[in-house]
C-alpha cells in the first residue's frame, strides 16, 4: 500500500496541466477540506417535512412540549408523552422517524429554517447558532402555525424559503452562478458539488469555481474514475489513525454524505431541480 502522500502525487499525474487537480490536492490537505456542513445525517424532503409539521400541530398545537432527553435506550420518560405520540404518528405516515433521529437530526434543521423553537431545561430559548446546549422543550413557531392553513403552492414556497435560511446565502450564490457565468455552465453534478462548489473558503471565489469546473470537465471518464479512487484511498480515516494529531484524518464517506445532503436540500427547493442527477435552475 502506498503512503498517503503518494496518492496525492498520483492524482496530479492524472493530468499534470489540469488546474482542477492541483486545486483538489491542495484542498484535501487542509483540515477544512469538507467545506459546507449543514445537516450531515438528515435527508429532509418536502413530503416528510409537511407531514412532520402537520403531526406536531395535530398533537401539540401551539403548546410547548417536552422531548426525550438523552439517547433513546428503550426506557420512556413520562414527561415526553406528547413527543412520543408525534414520533409514532410521523413514523406511521412516512415510514421513517425515530425518537433519536427526529430530535437530533430533523429538529436542528427545521429550527434554523424558522419552523420550531427549542428551549433548555429552564425553558430559555436557545440560539441555534451558539455552541450546543441541552434541549428539553420544543414548540411550533407562528410560521409553522401559518403553514398549516397554506395552499400546497404556498407550502412549497415556505419550505423553499426555509431551505434558503438553512443554507444562508449559498443558494442565492449558486443560482447566480448557474445563470450568469460566461461559459454557460447551467448544471452541476454531485461530484462537482462535492469537489468544488462545497468549498466555503473566502479565498476561493465563484470565478475560481467556474475555472475548476471547466478544468474538471476536461477530464475523461477513466481519469475521473481514477481521481475518485485515489481520493477515496487518501481520504481513508484508517490511513493516519495511529498518528497523535487527529486533525490529519480524512473521511471521504463523511465528505460525500454532507455534500449529498446539501445537494438534496437544493433539489427540494422551488428554485432548483434535478435532472439525471444534475442540479439545475428551475
Amino acid at each position: 500500500m502506498l503512503e498517503p502522500s503518494e496518492f496525492l502525487k498520483e492524482i496530479k499525474n492524472i493530468d499534470s496541466k489540469n488546474e482542477f487537480l492541483d486545486y483538489i490536492v491542495e484542498r484535501v490537505l487542509r483540515n477544512d477540506y469538507r467545506g459546507i456542513q449543514i445537516s450531515q445525517h438528515n435527508r429532509l424532503t418536502f413530503s416528510y417535512f409537511e407531514k412532520l409539521i402537520e403531526s406536531m400541530f395535530e398533537i401539540a398545537g401551539k403548546e410547548t412540549f417536552r422531548i426525550h432527553v438523552g439517547d433513546d435506550e428503550g426506557e420512556l420518560q413520562p414527561e415526553a408523552q406528547t413527543y412520543y405520540k408525534i414520533v409514532k404518528t410521523v413514523n406511521k405516515k412516512t415510514g421513517k422517524g425515530t425518537i433519536n433521529s427526529i430530535k437530533k437530526n430533523t429538529f436542528p434543521d427545521i429550527a434554523k429554517m424558522g419552523f420550531i423553537q427549542r428551549f433548555d431545561k429552564g425553558k430559555n430559548l436557545i440560539d441555534e447558532y451558539s455552541p450546543r446546549k441541552g434541549i428539553y422543550y420544543v414548540c411550533l413557531t407562528p410560521l409553522a402555525i401559518k403553514f398549516i392553513s397554506m395552499t400546497k403552492f404556498e407550502r412549497i414556497k415556505s419550505f423553499s424559503d426555509g431551505i434558503d435560511r438553512l443554507v444562508g446565502n449559498f443558494s442565492n450564490d449558486l443560482a447566480e452562478f448557474l445563470s450568469l457565468n460566461e461559459y454557460n455552465i447551467n448544471y452541476i453534478d454531485i461530484s462537482e458539488f462535492m469537489y468544488i462548489i462545497s468549498d466555503q473558503r473566502s479565498s476561493v471565489t465563484w470565478n475560481d469555481k467556474l475555472t475548476y469546473i471547466t478544468a474538471y470537465r476536461k477530464l475523461n471518464t477513466i481519469q475521473k474514475e481514477n481521481l475518485d479512487r485515489l481520493l477515496k484511498l487518501y481520504c481513508n480515516p484508517s490511513n493516519l489513525r495511529n498518528k497523535a494529531d487527529k486533525t490529519l484524518l480524512r473521511d471521504y464517506s463523511n465528505w460525500k454524505n454532507e455534500s449529498q445532503q446539501v445537494f438534496g436540500l437544493f433539489s427540494n427547493s422551488a428554485y432548483f431541480k434535478v435532472i439525471a442527477n444534475r442540479l439545475a435552475l428551475n
